[in-house]
């Protein structure tokens, strides 16, 4: 498992992105069952995934988080940080990219062997 920052342990996780990016990497993290997912894509919207109903980004806007943690499954890192920062989220605190861990571990362990 790649690690997550220590503040997202044990937190109930929200996932932003339910294509191909989670799909392919959401075994790599400890996360045992999303309490929520967002997606920018409309088509999404509305529908269930994973058992539960995409909710819109507008979403959190009215949504207080509480212990939640959102952790993006995208990889254009800059426009969803830009998002989640207008709605006043602040990176570590309260979001996380998981792309980032993955390159993080990635480049450790390059430079452990």
């Amino acid at each position: 498992m790649i690690p997550l920052p220590s503040s997202f342990i044990n937190s109930p996780i929200i996932v932003w992105g339910t294509g191909l990016f989670y799909n392919q990497t959401k075994h790599l993290f400890d996360i045992a069952d999303p309490i929520m997912f967002i997606d920018s894509d409309i088509i999404k919207q509305k529908n269930l995934f994973e058992g539960k109903e995409v909710k819109s980004p507008d979403f959190l806007k009215s949504y207080t988080l509480r212990s939640e943690k959102i952790l993006v499954f995208v990889t254009v890192y800059e426009e969803i940080k830009n998002v989640l920062e207008s709605f006043g989220l602040q990176e570590g605190e309260h979001f996380a990219f998981p792309l980032l861990y993955i390159y993080k571990n990635f480049i450790t362990q390059l430079h452990a062997e």
